[in-house]
């Protein structure tokens, strides 16, 4: 099967959510998964956290559902594991983690996964009754961080309330 811009999508990742995190966090550890030394520190720091620290399963549910029903994709177990700590990891009602590092191959989906969270927090905000979202791209070139903007706009469709600055998608601040 093909998503909405026509690519296949990822593996599937077997349970939801925080399961599927903690069950790649362990595989990693245990040495299931083939990792450098940082990746297998870090899994063993998550599931410590895990065991101690607040998580929202149900913020990281939904950005999973919304990549689903918006984006026709299914993350690999490592791409909900980045999620886990960007969305589930709270500290009181903020978040534990404000940034990931993320330093994988080329065609993994990272140019996706930026569309799907800066689409997924919009709209979450928007739930929570929040107004006037910001969600800014960064990137190398202008046109890498265009590649977002398109995947949102291909995704949320032309009849959205978005509005996009710079890039190719306007000329407004360019």
């Amino acid at each position: 099967p093909r998503n909405q811009s026509g690519k296949r999508p990822s593996r599937k990742a077997v349970a939801g959510g925080l399961e599927v995190a903690d069950a790649y966090a362990k595989a990693v550890v245990d040495g299931g998964v083939v990792a450098n030394l940082r990746i297998r520190a870090q899994a063993a720091r998550y599931l410590e956290a895990r065991r101690t620290d607040a998580w929202d399963g149900q913020r990281l549910a939904r950005l999973l559902e919304h990549s689903r029903k918006v984006y026709g994709w299914e993350l690999m177990p490592w791409a909900v594991w980045a999620f886990a700590h960007l969305v589930a990891w709270r500290n009181a009602d903020q978040p534990a983690a404000r940034f990931v590092v993320l330093q994988v191959a080329r065609g993994v989906g990272k140019t996706q996964m930026a569309a799907m969270l800066a689409s997924w927090t919009v709209e979450e905000a928007a739930r929570d009754g929040r107004k006037n979202c910001e969600v800014v791209v960064l990137a190398t070139q202008m046109d890498k961080a265009a590649l977002v903007q398109e995947r949102i706009r291909e995704a949320m469709g032309e009849e959205t309330e978005w509005e996009f600055y710079g890039g190719k998608m306007s000329d407004v601040g360019a």
